[in-house]
């Protein structure tokens, strides 16, 4: 997702260089997983940027960030600061089935605003129970979302897919089976097809070390031999490929 900007106040996953950098607030919910740095000195010219502890650990990890340039910030705690004589006052708000990625409620006498991002929504994730309470406060005014999957009938749902996928493991049973997956992503749908057939699923150690920090690293090995369903980078998926393996 591109940066977004709320008012003259308020920047969101702010990559590149914009006019008055410093004069905005600075917030990151989600980070690009095909990256493979962060761009020279943007950290050190937008600090603090508020974010969670997880997304800050990620960054510093993989991305060579800076432990300066974040403020972490729980979920669920409401918190007000100050910018250009305005009063910013926000809240993260989090879904075990959204992991990694979370949404921020902006709170003002005008209305309240939900940004959610990089959360995709379908009419499944609509309904989640922790998210219900906001999408129907009457005080909320705007809700910006990615709604790439919002309008397509002919595709079948997620639900769908997923179980497509696990009576085709459980079918084709010892076979050794590829799921493409990139080292942030797709956390949750992993651990359901692991949990349906009794059996941990290889990553790579990177990922491995970001599903530890989730708390989902019971469902997973790094072992490849102790398991036949192992996940590979996406740039890896083709016949010719998999075959060679």
């Amino acid at each position: 997702m591109a940066p977004f900007f709320i008012g003259k106040d308020i920047a969101i996953n702010c990559w590149n260089e914009i006019p008055n950098l410093k004069d905005y607030v600075h917030f990151y919910t989600h980070v690009n997983i095909n990256s493979a740095s962060v761009p020279v000195g943007l950290f050190a010219k937008i600090r603090p940027i508020y974010t969670s502890s997880f997304l800050a650990w990620y960054l510093l990890t993989y991305l060579g960030a800076h432990k300066d340039a974040f403020k972490t910030i729980e979920f669920g705690i409401e918190h007000t600061l100050f910018k250009n004589g305005r009063e910013i006052t926000f809240e993260f708000v989090t879904s075990n089935s959204l992991q990694p990625y979370f949404m921020i409620l902006f709170k003002n006498e005008m209305g309240d605003e939900l940004f959610a991002g990089n959360c995709k929504f379908t009419m499944e994730t609509l309904s989640i129970r922790s998210i219900l309470p906001y999408l129907s406060s009457k005080s909320l005014t705007n809700f910006y979302f990615d709604g790439s999957y919002m309008n397509t009938p002919r595709l079948p749902s997620t639900d769908q897919i997923i179980h497509s996928v696990i009576n085709t493991i459980k079918v084709h049973k010892r076979k050794i089976v590829y799921i493409s997956a990139n080292i942030l992503g797709n956390e949750n749908i992993l651990c359901i097809i692991a949990q349906a057939v009794n059996k941990k699923i290889h990553v790579s150690t990177d990922k491995f070390a970001i599903l530890g920090k989730l708390g989902l690293s019971k469902y997973f090995t790094t072992e490849p031999s102790t398991t036949y369903i192992r996940t590979i980078d996406y740039s890896q998926i083709s016949i010719k490929k998999v075959s060679a393996r």
